[in-house]
């Protein structure tokens, strides 16, 4: 985690409430934010290395 505090670009790490405000005003897209391997419904979830995703994903549209 360290290495990514000392670059130009820091990777921020967020809570899901955290990130759910940025779609504040936005119609949110089915599922919805959710883990990001939900936003692939045909893989089995025993086929996901669970540490290879984590983060949220979501999409939000404007009316």
């Amino acid at each position: 985690m360290d290495v990514y505090q000392k670059t130009r670009n820091p990777l921020i790490m967020r809570t899901r409430d955290e990130i759910a405000r940025f779609f504040e005003g936005y119609d949110m897209v089915e599922p919805g934010l959710v883990p990001m391997p939900q936003w692939r419904p045909d893989t089995a979830p025993e086929d996901e290395d669970p540490y290879a995703f984590s983060g949220f994903a979501g999409v939000g549209r404007t009316a």
